[in-house]
C-alpha cells in the first residue's frame, strides 16, 4: 500500500481490471470515493455508442505495429554511425594519452665530469661566437 492517492490513469486502468492491485482503495476514503464516482459513471454509460467496427481496429492495430517498426529501423541507423563516431573518437583518445611528453634530462641526470667536460671545451674553445 501506499502513501499517496491514486492517479486519474490508475483509476481507468483499474476500471479495466489492469490497474494496481495494491489495496489501497479498501484503506484511503478519499481514493474509494473517487473509485465509486469512476465505476458509476462507467456502468451508465450508454450501451452501443463507443462500439468501433473491427475493421477500423484491425487497420489501427496495422499502423500501430508498422510505426513500431519503422521506429526500431531507424534507431539501428542512428545506432551504428554513433557506434562508429564514439570508437574513433575513444581510438584518438588512447593514442593521445599513450604518447606521453618525454621530458627533458634533469640537472640530476647529468654527472659531474660530463659538466665539467662541456664547460672546459666552451671556454677552451678557439672558435668566435656567432655574434646575435
Amino acid at each position: 500500500m501506499s502513501d499517496r492517492h491514486w492517479t486519474d490513469e490508475e483509476m481507468l486502468l483499474r476500471l479495466f481490471d489492469v490497474g494496481p492491485q495494491d489495496g489501497h482503495l479498501e484503506s484511503c476514503p478519499v481514493c474509494a470515493r473517487r473509485w465509486e464516482t469512476v465505476h458509476a459513471k462507467y456502468q451508465s454509460r450508454p450501451e452501443g455508442l463507443y462500439e468501433v467496427p473491427e475493421e477500423q481496429l484491425r487497420a489501427q492495430r496495422l499502423a500501430i505495429r508498422e510505426r513500431i517498426g519503422h521506429r526500431k529501423r531507424k534507431s539501428r541507423l542512428i545506432f551504428v554511425p554513433t557506434l562508429a563516431a564514439s570508437l574513433i573518437i575513444l581510438a584518438f583518445v588512447v593514442v593521445i594519452f599513450r604518447q606521453a611528453p618525454r621530458e627533458l634530462p634533469g640537472p640530476e641526470d647529468f654527472s659531474q665530469d660530463l659538466v665539467l667536460e662541456e664547460i672546459f671545451s666552451t671556454a677552451l674553445s678557439t672558435e668566435p661566437e656567432g655574434i646575435i
